[in-house]
């Protein structure tokens, strides 16, 4: 493929304000699919068969071919562009999502496959055209009452219906409409948050007992890198990232094997290794820019940049944010700091819903579930507040009761910074139980939960939130008891040293 053109360096936080790229074929077909591309490309295309304009925030892009060549025009765009589509004769053809696309033809077929749930349809033809639609996609359709007459379809999704985007057709003779279904994008940028109840169920429902495996490996042998919490059938092993402090706080060095004691169910385990040698952490922050957040924004950007100049050179970076009732995705993981915060400095003023529980998981399964063994820690800032709590606006389809489970078989460390400005009178019942919640969701992975009354004081938490990290340890041991059947086991970890502190997950799903 060669490129169209290389005039659109996008970021996911580009869906935030966006510019509308507008592809034109005046003499023949349109197909066009979105995937995870950096910029617009062309198949066998070059840029002199192509007459670029701008016009506002739009970039027009009309296919000119040479009388020998293709009539037929394809193209890849990035995720997060707004499109309008253009053929006048020719067929036009969408594949995927869009933040919003607009396909008009004068006398072609239009064919669209996307994942419905997350895209809004609407369509005003001056025919009625032959309709051909999956089964399930509720549809309504008519002829509008005033004069002149059009054809019209739209879904039947309301308000509070979340949706990445919206598909308009205009087409003006009497074709067809075709349209097809398909799985909301796994490499998007953008999600909805209900994706996430569907990846929690299938982590949820996936075989408890695994097959008979070989014995261990002898102690001496090739060990998988230390992380949180890993079991793997091969190797019979858990592993997990205990934080250990002086009376002071101070991260504590030199602990070796023998100086910690490990309970499974009440049964001490051999500890085969222990050690905080220096390796590098995933660090993935989860942001809260819904509308709870909404006026203390530019001090949230301020404290997650505070947050990115404590970490350590090696450790990878990446940040998620919940905005506009949606899940973003605005920087992968990344020792680029520079290039994160970069991106956290282009957030608009948006709001939302707050559908936290659905976005956490998102954030933990997004990258660091994929880093299997590796040191995973997720630092949520957010006052907690999903509207599942009370019933209003748009909540999590995740119940809490099923993200913990999955969180308790997952390998990351919660560390919820909690704003709670209620310091001068009680707490509403539902702040309260928010903050409980991810008190909860920190306590099982072990991490640890950070109050602060305001974004405006947390520069304190931030070092707390440092220290923490400096402080892990990663302790390995093989289960005495070899029989997994899924069940939940309890995970006691003790010091024999006296006078320090020590945190750790409760325990683990033994699947």
């Amino acid at each position: 493929m060669t490129a169209l053109i290389a005039i659109l360096p996008l970021a996911a936080v580009a869906a935030l304000s966006a510019q509308e790229l507008r592809i034109v074929n005046p003499v023949g077909g349109l197909r066009v699919t979105v995937a995870a591309v950096e910029s617009p490309q062309a198949k066998g295309v070059k840029p002199e068969h192509l007459e670029i304009k701008r016009s506002g925030n739009a970039i027009i892009a009309t296919y000119r071919p040479a009388p020998e060549m293709e009539r037929d025009l394809s193209v890849v765009t990035p995720y997060d562009l707004p499109l309008r589509l253009e053929t006048k004769s020719g067929d036009i053809e969408f594949d995927g999502v869009a933040p919003a696309v607009h396909i008009t033809t004068e006398s072609g077929n239009v064919r669209i496959r996307s994942a419905w749930r997350g895209m809004r349809l609407r369509a005003l033809n001056d025919a009625e055209p032959k309709l051909i639609s999956p089964r399930g996609l509720k549809l309504n359709k008519g002829w509008t009452l005033q004069e002149p007459k059009q054809w019209m379809l739209a879904d039947n999704k309301t308000a509070l219906d979340v949706a990445y985007g919206t598909i308009f057709v205009q087409m003006g003779a009497r074709r067809t409409l075709e349209l097809a279904d398909g799985p909301f994008p796994a490499e998007s940028p953008v999600k909805p948050p209900w994706v996430a109840a569907g990846q929690v169920r299938e982590i949820l429902k996936a075989p408890k007992a695994p097959p008979p495996a070989p014995p261990p490996p002898p102690s001496g042998g090739t060990e998988s890198p230390p992380g949180d919490v890993l079991f793997r059938s091969d190797v019979r092993l858990v592993n997990l990232s205990v934080s250990i402090k002086d009376a002071e706080g101070r991260p504590v060095p030199g602990l070796e094997p023998g100086d910690f004691e490990v309970l499974e169910d009440g049964v001490p385990q051999k500890v085969d290794f222990a050690g905080a040698e220096e390796v590098s952490a995933n660090v993935a922050f989860l942001i809260d820019l819904s509308g709870s957040t909404l006026k203390d924004r530019d001090v949230l950007k301020n404290a997650v940049s505070r947050f990115l100049s404590i970490l350590r050179p090696k450790d990878k970076v990446s940040l998620y944010a919940i905005a506009n009732d949606l899940f973003y995705v605005l920087a992968r993981l990344t020792t680029n700091r520079e290039g994160v915060t970069r991106v956290l400095s282009r957030l608009d003023r948006v709001s939302g819903g707050s559908p936290v529980y659905d976005c956490i998981w998102l954030a933990y399964a997004e990258e660091l579930a994929k880093r299997s063994g590796e040191r995973n820690a997720l630092i949520i800032v957010s006052d907690g507040l999903d509207n599942q709590l009370d019933g209003s606006g748009l909540g999590s389809e995740i119940k809490f009761r099923d993200l913990k489970e999955a969180l308790a078989i997952s390998e990351v460390l919660i560390y919820p910074v909690v704003l709670n400005p209620f310091d001068l009178a009680p707490s509403p019942r539902r702040s309260e139980t928010a903050a409980k919640r991810l008190e909860e969701l920190a306590n099982l992975t072990g991490g640890r939960v950070f109050p602060s009354r305001s974004l405006a004081e947390m520069a304190p938490v931030i070092d707390q939130v440092g220290e923490e990290l400096r402080s892990l340890y990663s302790v390995a041991y093989r289960p005495s008891n070899q029989d997994f059947r899924g069940e939940w086991r309890k995970v006691e970890v003790r010091l024999k040293k006296q006078g320090l502190k020590l945190r750790a997950r409760s325990g683990y799903f033994a699947r």
